[in-house]
């Protein structure tokens, strides 16, 4: 492996680590924010799925 191919491999790596924080962290603040009446519109547009598939 060259220096440039390790270098691109570890930017690579430090920006899916960086994704995945930042995915982590807006599911959190969205939990926070929205709480279990997110979660009950979610159950009630899921319950079937045709609805489900219309939904998503």
């Amino acid at each position: 492996m060259s220096i440039s191919t390790l270098g691109t491999l570890f930017q690579f790596i430090g920006g899916l680590g960086m994704f995945l924080y930042g995915m982590e962290s807006m599911a959190d603040g969205l939990q926070k924010f929205a709480g279990n009446r997110l979660q009950r519109v979610l159950e009630i547009l899921t319950s079937n799925r045709l609805l489900g598939v219309l939904v998503g």
